[in-house]
C-alpha cells in the first residue's frame, strides 16, 4: 500500500541520495544537539560490541529523545524496513502516522531507503545535514537526521534507530 499525497513533504535532491550522507566517526561529527545525546547514549550501549541491541534502551532514558526517534526493524528476504516506533514530532511533519507501515510504502522514502541500505552494508552510523521540506505544518524549512545500526547479536543489523532535528529559517523568531 502506498500512502496517500502529501504524506512526507520531502524535496528531492540533486544527485545521490548519498551525497548527503555523513559518516559519523565520534559525537563532536553531529551538528545538532538530539542527534548527540542519542550518539552518546547509543555510544554507551555498546559496551565493547559493534551494536547495542534495540533492548539496551530504555524509554525512561530516552525521555526528552522520543518524540524525534523511530525505531526501524530491518526484514529480510525480502529486504524490507519497517517502522515500529514513530515519536510525536516525526507524526506531527508526517499528518500521518507511519507505524507499522514499510518504508518501502510511503511515499517520497526512496532516498532514504539508499541510505538505509548504505548503513546496512558499511556498518557505519551516520547523519544528514539540513535536507529540506517542501512544507511544514510548524513552519520548518528542512530537518537533520542521524541513524544508528542495532543488533540482536551484535554484528548483523536488524533494527536501527533514527532521532530527527527540525530546523527552521535563520532568520525566523518563531
Amino acid at each position: 500500500m502506498i500512502l496517500p499525497p502529501g504524506i512526507w513533504p520531502l524535496k528531492k535532491l540533486p544527485g545521490s541520495p548519498l551525497d548527503y550522507l555523513i559518516s559519523i566517526e565520534k559525537v563532536d561529527d553531529i551538528p545538532f544537539a538530539i542527534g548527540r545525546e542519542l550518539y552518546e547514549l547509543w555510544d554507551s550501549k555498546r559496551a565493547g560490541r559493534l551494536f547495542p541491541d534495540r533492548f539496551d534502551f530504555r524509554p525512561e532514558e530516552m525521555e526528552a529523545l522520543v518524540p524525534n526517534v523511530t525505531f526501524l526493524h530491518v526484514e529480510r528476504n525480502p529486504l524490507a524496513f519497517r517502522m515500529h516506533l514513530v515519536g510525536t514530532e516525526i507524526v506531527n511533519e508526517m499528518r500521518f502516522d507511519i507505524m507499522g507501515f514499510k518504508m518501502e510504502d510511503v511515499r517520497g522514502m526512496e532516498d532514504a531507503l539508499v541510505r538505509f541500505r548504505w548503513l546496512l552494508s558499511n556498518k557505519q552510523p551516520y547523519y544528514c545535514p539540513s535536507l529540506p521540506l517542501e512544507e511544514s505544518p510548524d513552519g520548518h524549512i528542512s530537518y537533520s537526521i542521524v541513524c544508528l545500526p542495532l543488533s540482536s547479536d551484535g554484528e548483523i543489523i536488524d533494527w536501527i534507530i533514527t532521532c530527527l532535528n527540525w530546523e527552521k529559517a535563520e532568520d525566523d523568531t518563531g
